[in-house]
């Protein structure tokens, strides 16, 4: 049998994390999935940089898109580094499901659902506020970014989801 860390293997983890060793669902939500939400974070404030800055005389939409970024981005900073500190190691030495776990578990799944809120927001304020300002091809990369981020989080979300059912939380 085949590595599962092959690109078709990590396909499989992504597709199907409940057929996935332990091991192997933890290290590529670690090694592949967190870089992935970081880099699509980073993509988003990257465009906001372009189209808005502080300076920008506007009635306060860029600077309110530029704080749902900033949210969405300590959110999602706070749950990686929550999993990497005190989940993935808790898992792993196979601990009894416990309090630990439990807090860890549903402090996780508040962040996935408050980064989603965030997404939505994020998603109308970008079709409240760029139509007017935006060349159609920004305004496109814009969009394509959160809707990246937003598949990546829902999968994110289906493997957190796999944690907490084989923790029995």
């Amino acid at each position: 049998m085949g590595s599962r860390t092959s690109s078709g293997g990590l396909a499989a983890i992504a597709t199907e994390p409940d057929a996935t060793p332990l091991s192997e669902l933890v290290a590529h939500i670690s090694d592949a999935h967190h870089p992935h939400l970081g880099r699509s974070t980073a993509a988003l404030r990257s465009i906001c940089r372009d189209v808005w800055s502080p300076d920008d005389a506007d009635d306060g939409r860029g600077a309110a898109l530029a704080e749902i970024l900033a949210r969405v981005a300590r959110t999602l900073d706070a749950l990686i580094e929550r999993e990497r500190r005190e989940l993935f190691p808790l898992l792993l030495a196979g601990v009894a499901p416990c309090a630990e776990i439990r807090r860890a578990l549903e402090a996780n799944r508040r962040d996935h659902l408050e980064v989603a809120a965030l997404l939505r927001r994020l998603r109308e304020a970008i079709d409240d506020w760029v139509p007017g300002l935006l060349p159609s091809a920004r305004r496109r990369a814009l969009a394509h970014e959160v809707t990246t981020l937003e598949i990546a989080l829902e999968q994110h979300a289906r493997m957190g989801n796999e944690l907490a059912r084989r923790s029995a939380w």
